[in-house]
């Protein structure tokens, strides 16, 4: 799942309507996107290879009172972090080594 805005920032339209059930048990209509990812890394040679795949994203929206911002993270920024995801509460939290120990 991914926040409408930011689908709607990269100008990516929807391509049809799902079902998705919530921690309220209501299932809710909820537009699905279709994304290539392409992934772009050097082998020891030095020789760029790519990988795409295309996923199907369904967009949310998130709950004014709960929201800080929007965006995607890469990887660079959050090889270091662990995501811990409490699905009933509706609450996650994003923890670095540092975070973690103190």
């Amino acid at each position: 799942m991914l926040d409408e805005r930011v689908l709607g920032a990269f100008g990516v339209a929807a391509v049809r309507k799902t079902l998705i059930g919530g921690i309220t048990g209501r299932p809710e209509a909820r537009l699905v996107y279709r994304m290539d990812l392409l992934v772009r890394m050097l082998d020891e040679a030095g020789a760029l290879h790519e990988i795409v795949t295309r996923q199907d994203i369904v967009g949310m929206h998130l709950r004014p009172e709960r929201e800080a911002g929007f965006g995607l993270l890469g990887r660079d920024y959050l090889v270091g972090m662990r995501f811990v995801y409490d699905g009933p509460r509706g609450a996650f939290a994003l923890l670095t080594e540092r975070a973690e120990r103190g």
